[in-house]
């Protein structure tokens, strides 16, 4: 028998067909999987994408701009931090959790002119001192109320909620502050920004308004003209603004100088590109910052730094991204949300006016990755059934049309579309979505419009008529074609597959509220597997009766519970671990 076993293995046509025989089945209950290669450093690019810090909003530097307040996502939420830019020393002040209410956002917002506090909102306003210590909470108008805010003085300030009215708040005591006056204007809440201690100014419409707490008038200040304003901001330093505006061709910014009373037009600054959010730096000096554009990549900003003595601007995160920037009152220090280069998220960089010195102060992720790279998605409009909607394409880095390997293909519809913060703060963002493409696959999310309810009965229509159009791709494996779905959607998920179960490899089940019946996936010649992350906070005990159920039916059912969650995922260590599980469903059987 030794020497038979011997001759066999010792033959090149023996050994192949071993081999063969290994790589073509894996039986698993009554279905067949194809061995397929798993993409190199999947872990590193899961990893890289899933464990990410997202930044909230913009930094907030105080007025020495050697300190700053940010919100960013944290182990366990959506933190509050505090910076001393001098020590290095980082502290979690606020902390968001899955638990916590779920639409409510976490938004920090700027120092005293002395930079004695700062404020920050979730459910109410907190005033905080310096180092961080909380000093007072006061209720706000309406659901998340904190539209915009700014101070008058050291001991006062002013916010406008988002139902449009401006509430002022003051120090009546040492560190203990209340409610001074509540208006009814309807403000507006773009760019509220202090002039004097009395008066305030913002943007709405094509306008710059003012408004004087103490005579209780409005005035405009500047009207746009033919010249659609878009942002402004106001440097006490200079006594100047610098207003946006989008006109015929590019945009194109503004200085205005302002005499207490009256508004002066300067020269404009001349951007390279299509630019916004102008920031003043050192003062009189003259340096000057914006983002800018691209006409025909709006996805891809940057920034420009443009001195009275240079003819032409610097730029700086040109192979990269700038999501938003805040200068600090003395114009030394400008703090930038971007990414330097193609990594999946921004981080906090710190320009100095003085040196043109630009270092990273806040990363943006736990596991950097040369292996994972930002990826955009492609925005596609269509008409079906008489009416528009968008769908949004994220395609694997790479793609060549030409190549025999095919792709694995996802397909969801939800209104939360791209690696967006805001929708992080609130529920179910598709962070995973681009780490998935980065790693080899082909995501597709349909968008919804208008609220989370809104069409989720045509949550079928739609992803059929997806499914249909993408298998058109000839690099697309029709083998390997995966759904998804979300809380309420995975309803519209279960029918869809019930009906039908042939087409699918594989269902990706977030925090259901339904899962699809066994006894019919159980009809299908290959069942498709079953994937189901939810908070621990939700149960268990009904997912693992479902996947025992499963087992006896021939269909395949991995469930994750995330401890210490809820219904709505939040915190860098369980959205890791929930991109981890996704990239090894899809990627590995």
């Amino acid at each position: 028998m030794y020497q038979k076993l011997k001759r066999w293995f010792s033959n090149p046509v023996g050994i192949a067909s071993l081999l063969a025989a290994f790589a073509i089945l894996l039986v698993c209950g009554r279905r067949c999987y194809v061995l397929r290669q798993t993409p190199a450093h999947l872990t590193e690019i899961s990893r890289a994408h899933g464990y990410l810090g997202l930044i909230y909003g913009e930094p907030r530097p105080n007025p020495d701009g050697n300190r700053i307040a940010f919100s960013q996502m944290s182990e366990d939420g959506i933190g509050v931090f505090l910076l001393d830019l001098t020590s290095g020393k980082r502290t979690l002040i606020h902390e968001k959790m899955s638990t916590d209410d779920w639409f409510r956002t976490v938004d920090v917002w700027p120092w005293s002119p002395g930079g004695e506090y700062f404020a920050y909102s979730h459910t109410n306003l907190i005033v905080c001192d310096a180092g961080g210590k909380e000093l007072g909470q006061l209720p706000v108008e309406g659901f998340n109320g904190v539209a915009s805010l700014t101070w008058l003085d050291d001991h006062s300030f002013v916010y406008v909620s988002k139902a449009g009215n401006l509430h002022q708040i003051r120090m009546d005591r040492p560190d203990h502050w209340i409610v001074a006056d509540n208006r009814r204007i309807r403000a507006g809440a773009e760019q509220l920004t202090t002039l004097s201690p009395d008066i305030v100014c913002w943007q709405k419409a094509n306008c710059i308004w003012s408004f004087n707490l103490k005579s209780n008038l409005a005035n405009v200040l500047f009207y746009g003209g033919t010249n659609r304003i878009e942002d402004f901001t106001y440097s006490p330093e200079t006594s100047e603004f610098l207003v946006t505006c989008a006109g015929t061709g590019a945009n194109r910014i503004l200085r205005i100088g302002f005499n207490g009373n009256d508004c002066i037009i300067l020269e404009p600054l001349q951007a390279s590109a299509i630019a916004h959010r102008a920031e003043s730096l050192n003062g009189k000096n003259g340096i000057f910052a914006y983002i800018c554009h691209a006409p025909e990549q709006p996805e891809n900003s940057y920034l420009e730094i443009l001195t009275s003595k240079a003819k032409t601007p610097v730029k700086l995160f040109e192979q990269g991204k700038v999501d938003a920037m805040a200068a600090s009152l003395n114009g030394r220090k400008l703090f930038v949300v971007g990414a330097i280069s193609n990594e999946p998220a921004s981080s906090i960089w710190e320009y100095d006016a003085d040196s043109g010195k630009l270092d990273c102060v806040v990363p943006g992720q736990d596991y950097p990755s040369s292996y994972a790279s930002r990826v955009s998605s492609r925005p596609m409009t269509i008409s079906l059934g008489g009416r528009k909607f968008n769908y949004h394409i994220f395609e694997p880095p790479g793609l060549n049309p030409d190549a025999h390997h095919k792709y694995p293909l996802i397909i969801g519809d939800t209104l939360f579309k791209t690696l967006d913060p805001a929708y992080q703060n609130r529920v179910h963002g598709p962070y995973w979505a681009p780490m998935l493409a980065n790693a080899g696959a082909f995501v597709v999310i349909v968008e919804r419009p208008g609220a989370w309810l809104n069409e989720i009965d045509r949550w079928q229509e739609y992803v059929r008529w997806i499914h249909e159009k993408m298998l058109r791709n000839p690099t697309i494996d029709p083998d390997r074609v995966y759904l998804f779905a979300t809380s309420a959607e995975t309803t519209y998920l279960a029918r869809l597959v019930d009906e039908d179960p042939k087409p699918w490899k594989g269902l990706i089940l977030l925090n259901p509220g339904q899962m699809p019946n066994l006894e019919a996936l159980s009809k299908a010649e290959f069942p498709p597997k079953i994937l189901v992350s939810q908070g621990a906070l939700e149960g268990t005990n009904r997912v693992q009766k479902y996947q025992l159920a499963g087992m006896k039916r021939g269909v395949r059912v991995e469930y994750y519970t995330h401890e210490g969650s809820a219904h709505i995922l939040l915190g860098k260590k369980v959205l890791g671990e929930r991109a981890e599980a996704m990239a090894k469903f899809v990627f590995e059987d």
